[in-house]
This record gives C-alpha cells, structure tokens and sequence, in this order.
C-alpha cells in the first residue's frame, strides 16, 4: 500500500462508513471552508480507494472534489483536503517531496484504463416465482399483469410473479437481470392490494450490476442511463438500480464507447445522484415533462418517439446549469 493512502487512511474519521457500492463516507470537513453555513452531519463526504492505490474524493454536498494517483504530484487541492483531514503540515511536506521524487523517476505514458472485468455470479430466482404463463388467473396476479400492462412494460421482459403466503415475496411482480443469457440478480415489486410491512421494492443484485447491458447495440451512439431498471426498459437505456453511481458501474457503462446521456427521476431523491453524474463527467438531460416523474411515466404518457427526442433535445453538458436545474425538484 502506497504512504500516501496509508496516511489518509489513518486520517479518516473514526466514525467513517464503509457503503455497499464501494464508498467510504465521512462528515466532509470541506464544507465550512466551501460555503456551506454549518458543519456537515450526515456523511456527505466520499472517498473511493481505486485499485491502483488511487485516492479519489468528492463531497455531495459543498461539491469539493479531490484525488491523487501513485506518480503524481499533489494538487493544491488535494494538499487543502489533507489539512482539512487533520494531517500534520510536516507529514503533508515530506508526502509532497516523497511524492514528487516518485513522479519524477517515472516517465510519462499514455495513460490506458484496464477494461474492467464483469464477474455476476450466476443466482436462481426466489422459492415459488414462475413466469406469467404459467400463473393461473387471481384478482391479486391480475393486478400485477395491470401494473406493468398499464406502463406498457408487459412485452419488454421475461416478467415472473410470486404469490408467497408469507414473507417479503408475497405479491410481487419479477424482473429478472440477466446478463449473457444468465439471471445475475432481480428486482420484485410489491403490487397488491394493501402494502403490507416490507418495501415496495426487493432486490439482489451484485454491487457493480448495470441492468439492460446486453441491449445495448454497437451501432448506437449514445447510451441512457436511468436509476430504475423499468425506467431503462422503457428507453432501452441501462439503470444503476437506485440511487447511487458507484465507481464499478461507471467504469462499466463508460467502457460502452458511447456517449453517455443520464436521465434522472425528476425527485428530491435525483438531486443527489445528478451530482454523481456529474463528478463521472455525464451530461444530463432534462426534458420538461409536465406531471411525469420518471422515463417510464413519460413512455406511457407521451410514447416512446416523443419521449427518447424530449430526452436528446434538452441535454445540458455544463456543470453549473446541471446543479441549478436539479434544484428545483426540491
């Protein structure tokens, strides 16, 4: 491990979190300094540790972002983060001079970002999930085939339903992920009559799955992300399914060579996932929808044509604009 992770590492507050897509998060202690009026209290800040000892920072909430890669020399930035962190100013110096002795031995190259390797284990669906057809006709089955039938979803998977009598599976309609002709994870949707004590949604997925990759075609120029695999299925685009971009599903969606469009849910909840897009340097689109929250919504209100050129007509590619845009589903 290099000394500079080392140091940051034994920085980190003791309180730090580890997240299941792969974030360390912490109270920034940017904010005050990036004129936020208080302190931050709900770990807003993240690091990501790269696999080549590679630190990268990035806080969502001042938007203070910072990163240091082995055989570089330290930004100003990055040197400010370290302070902010608690690290003494000597250490800060001598990491400097360690730092810059390293980049000076090394020759510069043309950077190659390795292709990253999908591994999705292949998973069998939950106890008593069968597909559609072999269901026989309930008032509770038929409301789940209304539910997808009425988003105009119904023919764009391989749909299963569960009726378990107990559990978190009871009523619930089932899209399968599948990845090379594999199931690799699902997604199940609560569609009875009254929501009972478990989430509306249940789902097993890998950490870096990016539903939707095998429809992406090598013809296309550009790719749609959405955050809801039904959303995705609708645009034919792929979903990070929810609300969070970990660095895997970036580097796997990236690695299309395609240009990259992101269409958030037009919620609170797409505030902070809008700024993620933008700290992978994604444009985002903003079509003005009138009454529709998501891509799916807009498909079964305005179609499918109408809704894939809203999304391409009102793309924004700067940062500002992007930020100040996504204000306004507060």
């Amino acid at each position: 491990m290099s000394i500079v992770l080392d140091v940051v590492k034994a920085n980190l507050p003791i309180n730090a979190k580890q997240t299941p897509s792969g974030w360390t998060t912490i109270n920034c202690p940017c904010c005050i300094h990036y004129g936020q009026s208080r302190p931050d209290t709900r770990h807003r800040g993240g690091f990501i540790f790269t696999p080549e000892e590679g630190i990268i920072y990035h806080c969502f909430n001042c938007n203070y972002k910072a990163g240091w890669k082995p055989t570089d020399r330290f930004t100003d930035r990055f040197k400010k983060l370290l302070r902010y962190l608690g690290v003494p100013k000597s250490d800060i110096q001598r990491l400097q001079l360690e730092t810059m002795r390293e980049a000076d031995l090394v020759q510069p190259v043309k950077e190659e970002t390795p292709e990253y390797k999908i591994n999705w284990p292949e998973i069998t669906l939950p106890k008593g999930s069968k597909q559609l057809n072999k269901w026989e006709f309930s008032p509770l089955f038929n409301r789940a085939l209304e539910y997808i039938s009425n988003r105009k979803l119904l023919e764009l998977a391989d749909w299963y339903y569960s009726d378990a009598v107990i559990g978190q599976m009871q009523n619930r309609i089932i899209l399968p992920y599948k990845y090379k002709n594999k199931v690799v994870g699902f997604t199940a949707r609560w569609t009875g009559e009254k929501q009972n004590k478990y989430p509306k949604y249940y789902q097993q997925q890998p950490k870096d799955f990016v539903f939707n990759l095998d429809a992406q075609k090598n013809n296309r120029k550009y790719v749609l992300v959405t955050e809801g695999p039904f959303d995705a299925l609708a645009i034919d685009g792929v979903a990070i399914g929810g609300s969070n971009i970990n660095y895997q599903q970036a580097q796997i969606i990236n690695q299309l060579g395609k240009e990259v469009i992101f269409v958030p849910d037009q919620d609170k909840a797409g505030i902070d996932v809008v700024r993620q897009a933008v700290y992978y340097n994604w444009p985002v689109s903003f079509p003005p929808w009138e009454e529709v929250k998501d891509c799916a919504d807009a498909v079964n209100k305005y179609g499918r044509p109408f809704t894939l050129k809203s999304i391409l007509d009102f793309v924004e590619t700067n940062k500002t604009k992007i930020k100040v845009k996504s204000q306004l589903w507060k």
